[in-house]
């Protein structure tokens, strides 16, 4: 029987109405369907051209304006039901759209803050001068490092607790109780950690950039849980260990104190070939392989094809972040990186706020 629970009253729509209106949309966009806080006003109007105390009115109206395909017509119905009809209690779908709605705005709260930095985000790394930028900067990598840390997957697997409400089994569970939901039924994404393995340039050609770098490295190996990470100039090593510390400019400190070839020359190719001989089983088909670097080798060239080639048949995906493709195009493409260029599967800029961020979107 349609019994809704505030009062319905021609021609217009009511506040009360208006506002469980809102709530049904953030209650779809919660299940995945498209409905835009545009989408909310349509609605709102849509009613004010339809009996909406006729129930078949009322629901036609909204799913005319709310959906966007035919495949979307039973799982609108569904949550129709669930949310006009009584099948759900009204307190609990409001509950839970108010709890997304709290979720929009903290988000809402942390892009302000972000915003407030927007200046910085397109800085290049060797511009940066006061140390007021850096710290600003820091705390960017860090939010940046850790999005990219945890990627969510579009598997949805059964939950206890938290989640979104699974429509389906909510629907079949009640039909053990003669059609009311005694118990709603939740299922959320599965979170996987990204395997990593980052190396890093800190030759003399990346002294401006490789400070910010191995914050950025550091930050992502505390956030996530299976990162190996690697410095070079003219020979490769292994500075994993060095962040566990808990301080990120400490660790950064020891790395440039004890890494020998600090600021010094470059062989891309031979600290390759130590990587893929020493720790050849940091790197499977389901890693991914970052490599910061200018490209600018001063080492053997045919050494570095023919271990690109192999670092590139054994990793899931090669991507390389060179800091001339944004901040000096034209050097960018230097005789090493030439040679490099062929085992890669993403070539992108790598000197900036901006740039880091956008890695996102490639993972």
């Amino acid at each position: 029987m349609w019994t809704p629970s505030v009062s319905l009253q021609l021609p217009a729509p009511t506040p009360e109405l208006a506002e469980r209106v809102l709530a049904f949309c953030r209650l779809l966009r919660q299940e995945g369907l498209a409905a835009t806080p545009a989408h909310s006003g349509v609605a709102v109007e849509a009613l004010r051209r339809v009996d909406v105390g006729d129930r078949e009115d009322f629901r036609l109206a909204l799913r005319a304006v709310l959906t966007s395909g035919a495949d979307e017509l039973e799982h609108f119905d569904e949550l129709f039901r669930l949310f006009w009809e009584g099948s759900l209690e009204t307190s609990e779908a409001l509950q839970r759209a108010e709890e997304r709605e709290s979720e929009a705005v903290a988000a809402e709260d942390a892009s302000a803050q972000y915003s407030a930095m927007e200046a910085l985000a397109h800085k290049d790394f060797a511009d940066v001068q006061t140390e007021e930028d850096r710290e600003a900067l820091e705390r960017a990598l860090r939010t940046i490092a850790r999005k990219l840390a945890a990627r969510r997957s579009r598997r949805m697997r059964p939950a206890q607790h938290g989640g979104r409400v699974d429509v389906r089994r909510t629907i079949r569970r009640s039909l053990r109780f003669g059609g009311t939901a005694l118990e709603l039924a939740r299922r959320r994404r599965d979170v996987r950690k990204t395997r990593l393995v980052l190396i890093c340039d800190v030759s003399r050609s990346m002294d401006q950039y490789s400070r910010f770098l191995l914050q950025f490295v550091y930050a992502f190996q505390r956030g996530a849980g299976q990162v190996e990470s690697f410095v070079f100039g003219t020979r490769l090593t292994r500075v994993t260990r060095y962040f566990r510390q808990p301080s990120i400019r400490s660790a950064v400190d020891q790395i440039e104190q004890e890494v020998l070839d600090w600021s010094g020359g470059t062989r891309i190719g031979a600290s390759l070939a130590a990587f893929n001989r020493d720790y050849r089983a940091a790197v499977d088909r389901s890693t991914t392989v970052i490599v910061l670097s200018d490209g600018l080798d001063t080492g053997d060239l045919d050494v570095l094809d023919e271990q690109m080639a192999l670092l590139s048949r054994r990793a899931r995906r090669l991507i390389w972040l060179n800091p001339l493709l944004g901040s000096s195009p034209d050097h960018a493409l230097g005789r090493g990186m030439r040679r490099a260029l062929p085992y890669v599967d993403t070539f992108a800029p790598g000197h900036n706020l901006a740039t880091l961020e956008a890695l996102a979107k490639v993972l």
